[in-house]
């Protein structure tokens, strides 16, 4: 019977349970609430104020999100934004002849929007009146030429503004030779005068300026003194009272036979990798490198203002205009690659043609030997004629049977476009030889290899197996970072360590008391004693003795091949290494006396020993 009870009374209230869950009317959705506006920070009801006005404002929407503004001012809407704040310039004219205008009334409201599009019904209104007083207008301090300045028939003027109620510029006008034809008002403050026939190429034309075409309302530009009148209109509408006058001479070119034209700078900037290409154009050739060249013109002379560039490549024909330029190749292979180069000012005149050659080299070690023949001591006063050191190792080079070329070293550059005298040594110099031999027996090699474009060459000569001979008075003042006139260290990143493996000099004592006599050899390399014919006064030595020699502590590697001789055994340089040899992974030999002030047959003698180690494994050429 219990049984029953339940399953009764589990029916009935399942019954009364699904019987309640059925829906008998459906619900009526909330009406979209508009939002509501707040103008924060505006000019109070009535107010006079400056025409530049700052006005804040924000929004609540009770239902959902505010979507953004509309602003509008005297009524009509002028944007809708999503920001909450501005500066306008309210219209404010002054008069023409009066520095202030008077009160103009304005109004302005913004209209709060919300997500599904509903305005503010009772938005907030603000009623005002402002006041304007006029700009004034002025020529940029820089990028304007001077007032008389003499100008070619295309350049650049630049005007600005100059308001105390710090409303921005509106619009810019000028003319040139009156008052009354003015060009149409313009936001671009700029204004670049040019030839009618570069209006063809639009993509060549400068951006965010007024192109002024020198045939056009302004009846043309004729060679003269012509005056420009300038004004400006800010964003009250207010138009300044005094125009803006720069006086100018115009010119076709700088007398009545010559035109101004664009000048090509010599100087061409290159890089092949990552490595600046030599100023002669060379570089040594790398695998997958990009080869990038750029030059530049100037036509600053005359005031005028370059256009675009053109390029030829060997025999093709002129590239077009084009406004930039550079010039890039990916992976050139080993060769002479010859370019042309021209300009073109906005007035339409060309400059002259540049010559630029990128030769792209490859290091072959032959038994071709160069010596670097510095000129830049030259006169032989009071130290030894440079010409006649060179001529003392031609000749025995010579005799040792040797192919021998010269390097006028600080001598007119070889490829005039890229300097007019560099003194410098290059991939192109060195890429069929194996040895350099540079010395400074006329007190010239410590101003070459102070220079860093040498030591660079040097040290990628030497990476590529290259064999180097160093001699000379002075020879390692190049290279040190410490110590005095007669006491030098290295640094472990330099030149000399790396490459000389030397870690110290040390001179024997000043030119005043002058005490080397010259190398006594070791090693089976004979000795060099001094020549006293050679030794010239106290600039050279004295006698048989000579100053500016070097003795050497060098790294274990290094094999010595001379000690210095002195005139007295108690000089402390006595009897040190004064010439050592590296014969590794490259090959280098630094003699720390001047060999041309020792017996002549003696310096042959010796090279003939050192040749037959810097010499060994060389390519025999022809």
């Amino acid at each position: 019977m219990k049984k029953y009870k339940f399953t009764f009374l589990l029916v009935l209230i399942l019954g009364i349970w699904f019987a309640g869950c059925g829906v008998s009317e459906k619900g009526t959705p909330l009406e979209n609430q508009p939002p509501n506006t707040i103008l924060s920070t505006a000019p109070d009801s009535g107010a006079t104020v400056d025409h530049y006005v700052i006005l804040r404002w924000a929004g609540t929407d009770p239902d959902g999100d505010i979507a953004g503004f509309r602003l509008l001012v005297d009524s009509a809407q002028i944007t809708f934004t999503t920001n909450h704040d501005t500066m306008i310039g309210f219209v404010a004219d002054t008069p023409s002849d009066t520095i202030e205008g008077p009160p103009v009334a304005h109004t302005f409201s913004v209209i709060a929007v919300d997500q599904q599009g509903a305005e503010d019904p009772d938005p907030p209104v603000s009623f005002f009146f402002v006041t304007n007083i006029a700009p004034t207008v002025a020529f940029a301090s820089t990028g304007n030429p001077d007032s008389g300045a003499v100008i070619g028939h295309a350049f650049r003027i630049t005007l600005t503004l100059e308001d105390v109620n710090r409303s921005p510029a509106d619009s810019f006008s000028i003319s040139l030779k009156d008052t009354l034809s003015w060009t149409p008002w313009s936001a671009d403050s700029v204004f670049l005068f040019l030839h009618p026939d570069l209006l063809s190429d639009a993509s060549l034309l400068p951006r965010g300026v007024n192109i002024i075409v020198n045939n056009d309302l302004m009846n043309g530009l004729l060679d003269g003194v012509v005056t420009l009148y300038a004004r400006v209109k800010d964003a009250g509408n207010s138009v300044c009272l005094n125009y803006g006058t720069r006086v100018l001479d115009i010119r076709s070119g700088p007398s009545p036979t010559e035109s101004y034209a664009p000048v090509m700078n010599p100087l061409v900037t290159s890089t092949y990798g990552n490595s600046d290409i030599y100023p002669d154009g060379s570089t040594y050739y790398q695998t997958s490198a990009e080869t990038r060249i750029a030059v530049e013109a100037s036509a600053d002379a005359y005031r005028g203002e370059i256009n675009a560039y053109r390029y030829q490549y060997g025999d093709s024909i002129w590239s077009g205009w084009i406004g930039d330029p550079s010039l890039s190749y990916g992976n050139l292979p080993v060769g002479a690659y010859p370019f042309k180069f021209m300009a073109r000012d906005y007035a339409g005149a060309l400059s002259d043609t540049l010559y630029d050659t990128i030769r792209i080299v490859q290091q072959s070690l032959t038994d071709s030997l160069i010596i670097v023949a510095e000129t830049a001591q030259g006169t032989g006063d009071p130290f030894t004629h440079n010409l006649v050191v060179d001529s003392f190792y031609v000749r025995i080079l010579n005799e040792l049977n040797l192919k021998v070329r010269e390097i006028k070293y600080g001598a007119a550059s070889r490829q005039q476009s890229r300097s007019e005298i560099t003194p410098y040594l290059s991939p192109y110099d060195l890429h069929n030889a194996g040895v350099i031999l540079w010395h400074s027996d006329d007190v010239s090699l410590k101003h070459g290899l102070s220079d860093a474009i040498s030591v660079r060459i040097l040290r990628e000569f030497l990476d590529r197996g290259g064999r180097l001979i160093l001699s000379g008075q002075d020879l390692m003042n190049s290279f040190a970072t410490t110590g005095n006139a007669d006491s030098l260290a290295f640094e472990l990143t330099g030149f000399a360590y790396q490459k000389l493996r030397v870690i110290s000099g040390r001179r024997t004592t000043g030119r005043t008391a002058p005490a080397s006599t010259g190398i006594i050899g070791v090693q089976d390399y004979p000795s060099v004693p001094t020549d006293t014919a050679r030794i010239r006064g106290t600039a050279n030595g004295a006698g048989n003795r000579l100053s500016g020699c070097w003795t050497f502590y060098t790294k274990e590697e290094c094999l010595v091949i001379g000690l210095l001789n002195t005139n007295l055994p108690t000089n402390p340089v006595y009897m040190r290494p004064a010439a050592y040899l590296y014969n590794q992974s490259f090959r280098a030999a630094v003699i720390g006396v001047p060999l041309y002030f020792c017996v002549e047959d003696s310096v042959k003698a010796f090279l003939t020993k050192l040749n037959e180690t810097i010499f060994e494994g060389l390519t025999s050429v022809p």
